[in-house]
């Protein structure tokens, strides 16, 4: 870079002067100050420790408790509802759906009652066979099909619909 008419190199180690480019500093730049820092407080360093040591332990023993639990030669429990939900394929409607059920105490004043049935309705998709407001509630839990019988009582004054 050559330097400007009329200029003066400076001389060897001395004082140079900052290039201006043509705009002037703003006031923020010259006016800001740094805000003094506060000394430590131990309690804070106390707490932050001690957080420090609960979150370690909280993690270190659920990853322990996983471990532990996580023992492959336990036998994995089927739950009625994973046999059930495979069931209905291959086991004969009178299984699923007995030709009578006993209710003991199932009457008002706790009477006995046999239940009856009397329809099976074939099976169907939860959105075809349910109230809006009941599959709401079971498509949060999987409904996926529907297999539901009618059953009543023997005096035929009360029905029900199991499913």
């Amino acid at each position: 870079m050559t330097p400007a008419p009329g200029a003066v190199p400076p001389p060897p180690g001395g004082y140079r002067a900052p290039v201006r480019h043509g705009f002037p500093e703003t006031p923020v730049e010259t006016t800001t100050r740094l805000r003094p820092v506060r000394p430590r407080q131990r309690w804070r360093t106390a707490a932050a420790a001690a957080c420090v040591v609960l979150g370690l332990g909280l993690i270190g023993g659920a990853a322990t408790g996983a471990w532990l639990t996580g023992d492959s030669s336990a036998g994995t429990a089927k739950s009625p509802y994973t046999a059930a939900r495979a069931a209905w394929h291959s086991v004969p409607v009178d299984t699923l759906f007995p030709r009578t059920l006993k209710g003991r105490g199932a009457g008002p004043g706790g009477t006995h009652r046999t239940w009856t049935r009397v329809a099976v309705a074939a099976d169907s998709t939860c959105k075809d066979g349910l109230d809006p407001l009941l599959l709401t509630t079971l498509r949060s839990v999987g409904c996926e099909r529907l297999v539901r019988a009618t059953y009543t009582d023997a005096t035929r004054s009360a029905v029900t619909t199991v499913g």
